[in-house]
């Protein structure tokens, strides 16, 4: 039977058909906004016990991800049931899930990828703070938007940590992407979680699962036993830093991993800061290498650990020599670094004369378009319905939201140091009052974009985008709807009484385009206000929208270059920007040496090699002498670096070493080789052969034989 409507909700066509249901496109008529709509097999359709086991994710699901709200969740509007059949309704999203760009091995960038990383962390992060584990984070669960927006969806075997609900010993999840823990049905926390994400970050990274396998079973003995093959040898262009961050979310241990989702996320964004052999944020600190710990602030229980060798380290020549001169002729005291230390938070504690660097931040997204934010009695300006705050102290501020017909809104943020809090505030219309005697009709209004500012032509403001029943005087009235870098649309409404007037907007955006014939070099990346553009059918033309922009032109190899512009509606601005050309050095070594040196397919050289000037940037490099087996290797050339590249030339062909008694005529694969003696050193590509010995005085012999690369293979036969 087909079905046009659940609820209040009107189906428009069918998206996709699972296990457990089927998921429909849909609208709702009330706000007019679009959903998805995920639906549960009735008793009819499958078996009771399969029925049941579904019943329960269905309602974890709902009530998992239904109290969780953050931009990378995919957010529950509704929950219901239709003559016997459950629905929920939730976020349409226009994108595709990640594990579809793993298949078409789709070429996203590191940066990319950094970005798409560091949101899942938010949003699971998010996720562990209000008490649930979603405990099926994987590729297909994980969906990018058009707008490279990464959601966490189906959260139907997630735990809630406060609820009893799947206890030790029961296992859930997917094999490849699950943690030791829960494979062996151990108990599990958020760190569980982590070992997911690691698992994502790897397959990003390679296009290769962590734990690959033929079956089940293989699958997760590997989890629990094995290791990944490290990223620098599975992707050999691969940052470094990487393969720290990964080895660590994948720790068999959970107590070796990550603690929180944002701290693996912070590693991730800050990888270029650090070194490759160590993450500053989550350095593991030995106890017995510190001795001493002093507490830095009253206001947050931070705290120092003093290395005990540094005691004993005395200071180097350089900073001892202003000392004596200043010195001389006095006592000099010599005092230890421990000794430094507690003066120095002594001075702290008593004077205040020390200031935390250690500052937070904050950004609120809105669904208003302008307003005052007040933070601590401080005002701050919103545009274009966000708002960033900077430096912002570690403890407990005031904030105030407000804007003409809204509600004001206040809260309290407790921040932590380093903390980067992100916040959605949704801000409510505030009742109206009319004089008594005047009749009101209802405005209900939608729109695309969002948040458009809805006023009369007599510049009275309603309100933005979406309102929902929003009274208003009745008679003839000029609606004018706007929105910055939107073009502006004027409606005469005649509002009745009691009525209500509903109206769906769509403004189109202003837009011009931007040309980059004439930028060297070709084929640049632009980038505007922090998104990747494709170029239109002719390669070179961007449409973008119109108003002050930041435009980034990247090459790999190449300085990024930044220009602030203004596109003008309906023009076309030409760049004609060079960007500069990075580069760095390299040494390449061969064993063995005196080896033909291609780079890009050009031979620069024998080795060893050095180059001075070396184009930065992804290189091929490719060795090859006589008769061995070239070898390729792609190494990132960083910028004013020398590089390294040492590589093993293997051979290519092996030997077959033949003694026979008294003598006979050899064939190989049928093919005549000669007689033997004196045909007793064969040369020979790997592989298998069959060896034929021939003596007209004794029966033929047939031997099958394996030729490995640069080794000798004997084979001895005596005629009787």
């Amino acid at each position: 039977m087909e079905l046009n409507k659940l609820g209040r909700y009107e189906i428009t066509q069918v998206l996709g058909q699972g296990a457990m249901g089927i998921v429909y496109k849909g609208v709702d008529p009330k706000i007019g906004r679009t959903v998805a709509l995920k639906t549960l097999k009735t008793a009819g359709e499958i078996p009771a016990d399969q029925l049941a086991e579904f019943q329960r994710r269905f309602e974890q699901e709902a009530q998992s991800a239904g109290r969780l709200t953050h931009p990378n969740i995919v957010t529950i509007y509704d929950v219901g049931e239709e003559q016997g059949l459950a629905y929920i309704a939730m976020e349409f999203i226009k994108g595709k899930a990640l594990d579809e760009y793993i298949s078409e091995k789709s070429p996203f960038s590191i940066d990319q990828i950094v970005n798409i990383m560091v949101q899942i962390c938010e949003g699971l992060g998010y996720a562990h703070k209000n008490g649930v584990i979603h405990r099926d984070i994987k590729p297909a669960n994980i969906v990018l938007t058009d707008d490279h927006i990464a959601k966490i969806t189906d959260f139907g075997i997630a735990k809630i940590t406060s609820t009893s609900a799947t206890q030790t010993g029961m296992v859930v999840g997917t094999p490849s992407y699950m943690s030791p823990e829960q494979i062996t049905g151990r108990g599990v926390d958020n760190r569980s979680d982590i070992f997911s994400i690691g698992a994502v970050f790897y397959e990003l990274l390679t296009y290769e699962r962590a734990f690959p396998g033929d079956n089940i079973t293989t699958v997760m003995y590997r989890v629990v036993h094995e290791n990944p093959t490290p990223l620098s040898v599975a992707n050999m262009s691969v940052p470094a830093q990487f393969d720290q961050i990964v080895m660590k979310a994948l720790a068999k241990n959970p107590a070796d991993r990550y603690p929180d989702a944002e701290s693996m996320g912070k590693d991730i964004q800050n990888y270029k800061n650090a070194a490759s052999t160590q993450i500053a944020s989550t350095q593991a600190f030995n106890p017995a290498d510190y001795k001493g710990t002093v507490v830095m602030s009253s206001k947050t229980a931070a705290t120092m650990a003093v290395p005990a060798s540094s005691a004993t380290t005395p200071p180097a020549a350089s900073s001892s020599a202003p000392v004596q001169s200043a010195t001389k002729n006095k006592p000099i005291v010599l005092i230890s670094t421990i000794t430094a230390v507690v003066c120095a938070v002594l001075l702290y504690i008593i004077f205040g004369i020390f200031t935390s660097s250690e500052k937070a931040s904050l950004q609120i997204a809105l669904n208003i378009l302008k307003g005052t934010a007040v933070l601590d009695g401080t005002d701050y300006q919103i545009e274009n319905g966000q708002l960033a705050v900077q430096n912002v102290s570690a403890e407990e501020h005031e904030l105030l939201i407000k804007h003409e017909g809204y509600d004001d809104f206040k809260t309290k943020l407790l921040f932590a140091e380093n903390e980067e809090k992100k916040l959605n505030v949704t801000m409510k219309l505030a009742p109206v009052q009319f004089p008594s005697g005047v009749d009101t009709a209802y405005l209900t209004i939608s729109s695309k974009p969002d948040i458009i500012a809805v006023q009369t032509n007599t510049g009275k403001f309603i309100g933005y985008t979406p309102l929902l029943k929003v009274p208003f005087p009745v008679g003839k009235h000029t609606l004018v709807y706007s929105k910055e870098y939107y073009g502006t649309q004027t409606k005469d409404v005649d509002l009745r009484k009691k009525r209500e007037y509903k109206d769906a907007l769509n403004l189109e955006v202003k837009k011009g385009s931007i040309s980059v014939s004439d930028v060297n070099p070709k084929k640049v990346q632009v980038i505007l206000d922090g998104t990747t553009l494709k170029p239109e059918k002719d390669g070179v033309t961007y449409i973008v929208p119109f108003g002050k922009r930041k435009i980034t032109l990247k090459q790999e190899g190449y300085k990024p270059f930044e220009q602030e512009v203004v596109i003008n509606s309906q023009e076309t601005l030409k760049l004609n920007s060079t960007l500069e050309q990075l580069f760095g050095a390299i040494s390449i070594t061969s064993v063995p040496s005196e080896a033909d040196v291609f780079i890009d397919g050009n031979n620069v050289g024998k080795t060893p090699l050095k180059l001075d000037k070396v184009a930065a940037g992804q290189r091929e490099i490719k060795v090859q002498k006589g008769n061995l087996v070239s070898i390729k290797k792609f190494i990132v050339i960083e910028n004013q670096e020398n590089n390294l590249a040492e590589l093993k030339l293997l051979a290519s062909v092996g030997y077959l070493k033949l003694v026979v008694n008294p003598w006979a005529k050899i064939y190989v694969d049928g093919k005549s080789m000669g007689s033997s003696p004196p045909v007793d050193n064969l040369e020979l590509k790997p592989g298998t052969y069959k060896i034929k010995i021939e003596n007209p005085a004794y029966r033929p012999v047939t031997k099958n034989v394996t030729i490995n690369a640069g080794s000798t293979t004997s084979l001895q036969h005596d005629f009787k």
